[in-house]
Formats: structure tokens, sequence, C-alpha cells
């Protein structure tokens, strides 16, 4: 135990030596990542999922989980899990995997959903957003709106066909009475400043990975690297560097599209991670993967192959860089709302433990 304890720090030792040589031989590059993975946080992440991840802290601190769920109770019993869990599934097809495992973890925290019932519900809500499919990569990267809707569609299809297919043999859920939920806030002042702070919390981890990530792709493949370690790095880094190295493919734009949405690499990955309770395992969403891409691909093509010749038509702009919203603040006029926003709510927070130690 001793030794493979050894092990494991010399290891750890020495790929932190490794990042630390990267980084110190090319400077230039790492700068320039860093200011890529602010910018993309301040045009994308934030405008994009912030809204949603105050929505389902919101929804769950108030105990309207069920409610908010209503529309999808059919799809609930369908995958075998409590009929609060729509609200992630409807949270996820609204933003993304990142709000899905958002709504996911405050059921886990308020007792609205086992852990085994989060796990799997993650393979039926962790899917990608319609302003990501449609606006960004559909109509910003491959110059197309009608390809973003058959993405985005394909995309969910394969989540709700995954998301049964793990579900096929689980028991049904066990009703629970609502008087042994975790109550957390009762005042609707209470719930709106924890939903807040909460969402400004992960919002902050988001953001985080997408730098250090954006870092790492940056210093790994500067930009006279060749193209197709560049594509192979975006895709397994940051789904929206994979999808824009992909609609610069001259051929299989679809297919790595199709790709980087269903495997939303490693940045998505630590993300879900970070945002989920410890007690929810990722390894039945890895395991669906495979699956998830093929089924994905699939029901686009069928898709496209119903649209007029005409709709779609790839042209691959290289405009695509973020994704486009009806209207946004400038970058650093919404990062500085946003850190303005991180400190009020940590300053609230400390407030109301100094008035209430216990």
């Amino acid at each position: 135990m001793i030794c493979k304890n050894s092990v494991g720090r010399l290891w750890s030792i020495g790929v932190a030596a490794l990042c630390c040589a990267l980084f110190l031989m090319r400077p230039g590059s790492a700068a320039a990542g860093i200011a890529a993975g602010l910018e993309r946080c301040a045009k994308s992440m934030i405008p994009a999922l912030f809204p949603f991840l105050v929505i389902s802290e919101f929804i769950c601190q108030t105990g309207c989980a069920p409610l908010a769920a209503f529309p999808f109770r059919p799809l609930c019993r369908l995958f075998r899990v409590s009929p609060a869990g729509g609200s992630a599934i409807s949270m996820g097809m609204l933003g993304g995997f990142a709000s899905g495992c958002s709504s996911i973890s405050s059921l886990v925290k308020t007792n609205a959903i086992t852990p085994d019932e989060a796990r799997r519900l993650l393979c039926c809500c962790a899917g990608i957003s319609p302003a990501f499919a449609i606006s960004a990569v559909g109509y910003g990267m491959l110059g197309n709106s009608f390809v973003g809707w058959a993405l985005f569609w394909g995309n969910w299809a394969a989540c709700f066909f995954c998301g049964w297919l793990v579900s096929f043999r689980s028991d049904s859920p066990k009703l629970r009475d609502t008087n042994t939920q975790t109550a957390l806030h009762t005042s609707i002042g209470n719930a709106f400043v924890a939903s807040v702070n909460g969402a400004v919390a992960k919002m902050l981890t988001i953001c985080g990975f997408v730098v250090v990530f954006a870092l790492f792709a940056a210093v790994l493949a500067p930009e006279n690297a060749p193209y197709k370690a560049a594509l192979l790095l975006d895709l397994l880094l940051e789904i929206s560097a994979g999808c824009r190295s992909a609609a610069a493919e001259p051929a299989g734009q679809l297919f790595f599209c199709t790709i980087s949405m269903s495997l939303l690499g490693l940045c998505g990955w630590a993300q879900m991670r970070a945002i989920l309770p410890d007690s929810v395992s990722l390894r039945t969403f890895l395991f669906t993967r495979p699956l998830h891409i093929a089924l994905a691909y699939g029901v686009a093509r069928l898709l496209l192959k119903l649209l007029p010749g005409d709709a779609v038509v790839l042209t691959g702009l290289a405009a695509g860089e973020r994704l486009v919203l009806a209207s946004s603040l400038p970058w650093e006029s919404a990062l500085c709302l946003f850190a303005f926003l991180a400190v009020t709510c940590q300053a609230i927070t400390s407030l109301r433990r100094n008035a209430n130690p216990l």
C-alpha cells in the first residue's frame, strides 16, 4: 500500500512538473489559452447557462420540482425514476448538460430522488441545449440552422433511448413521504438567495474548467499543429472547441459534431463530476456513449433526409466562435457583472453564517 501511494505521488509530481515545463516553454500560447477561455465564459457560458442554473436551483429550493416535472411524468415512468426527476429533463433540454446535472444535484440533496435514480437519470438529461446546437453549431459554425435542429433532436433522441435502456431492468421508484424530504428553505426570499448563491458557485466551477481546458488546448496544440491532431485534441477536451474544429473539416462535419456533442469532452466530464454529488456515479453514463454516438448520428441523418435538398447544404462558416444569442452584453461587462454577483452572494452567505452560527 505504501509503495502504491508513493508511486501515485511520484506520478502526480511528474505530471505537474511536465505541465509547468509546457507552460514555461510556451508562455504566449498559455496566455492566449487563458484569454480565450475567459472570453468564452463571458460570451458563451455565462449568458447561456447561468439563468438556467438559477432556475433549476430555485425550483428545487422551493419544492416545486414535481410541479415543474409534470409534462415529463410519462418519461419518468418510462425511465423508472421519481416524478420529480422530470425537472432535470426539462432543465437539461433548455440549458444543456450542466443545467441538467445541477438539477440532479439539487434533487439528490433534497432527497427527491435516490443516487441510483440520479445515475440513470443522468443518461437521459445530460444532452445539449438548443442555443448551442441550433444557434452556435447549426447557424454559426455550419451555416445552416436546419442541421442544428437535426443535431439537437438526434442528441436528445439518443439520450432518451439510453436512459430507457439503463432503466429497463430497474425497479419502479418507491413512493416517498414529502415530509421526509429535506426542506432547505421555506420562504421565497431565502430560496431565491440560496438559488443564486448555488448557481454562482456552480457557474464559477464550470468557468474554471473551461479556462483550464482552454489553456491545455492552446499549449498542447498551437496554431501550427497538424489539423488532424488539433481536431482529435479538441474533440477530446471540450465540446465547443470540438464542434468548431469539426465545422472546419472538409468532410464529415455532421459526424464529428455528433461525436463532440455525445462525448461532451473531458471538460464536460469534469464539470459534471464537480456539480454532481459523489454518490452519483458516472460509470453508466460512460458506458452509454458509443451507443449514444451511433443513435444520435443516425437520427440526425434521417431527419436531414426528410428536409428539402437545399436546406441541408453545409457551408462551414469560420465565424462560429460563440453561442449566438439574440442580444448580449459586451464580454467585459458580462464578466464584471458576474464577478459582482459572485462577490455579493459570498458576502450574503458570510452574513447569514455569522447571524446563525449553528
